[in-house]
């Protein structure tokens, strides 16, 4: 694996979705959580800017995943290019829209499988893996 998706508290941590540890026991639980919650930041505010340049991509694209995946990559290239050229990014007009980032995921703990708990756990282990790597 060459990385890993990030998440709020709100989703369910996987071996490819890292999530904050909800009560840190170490330093080294400490510089994580901080690490994830810059680093979150960081792609949040950059996905605000490019959601700002091309409006379609405020609401969902109602087209097959294979064409929403090029539209994407297409105003991604596009917005690259207008930043190159000095372009102004506009200005958020409307404050009231949230991300979707507020959407909490959560799962039936009573509907939990062995094939799940066996995922929660590699998923555990993956994060502590990183813990002990990186910080």
């Amino acid at each position: 694996m060459s990385g890993f998706l990030l998440g709020d508290s709100g989703y369910m941590l996987r071996d490819w979705l890292m999530t904050p540890l909800l009560t840190a026991q170490s330093p080294k639980d400490d510089a994580y959580n901080s690490a994830h919650s810059v680093t979150r930041s960081t792609i949040e505010r950059c996905i605000g800017v490019i959601k700002r340049r091309w409006h379609c991509l405020h609401t969902e694209l109602r087209v097959d995943p294979a064409k929403a995946c090029k539209i994407i990559c297409a105003c991604l290239v596009l917005h690259n290019r207008a930043v190159y050229l000095h372009h102004f990014v506009p200005d958020d007009d409307d404050d009231s829209q949230t991300d979707s980032d507020s959407e909490s995921v959560t799962e039936d703990a009573g509907a939990c499988t062995q094939s799940d708990n066996a995922r929660a756990t590699a998923a555990k282990l993956a994060r502590q893996q990183l813990i002990e790597q990186f910080f």
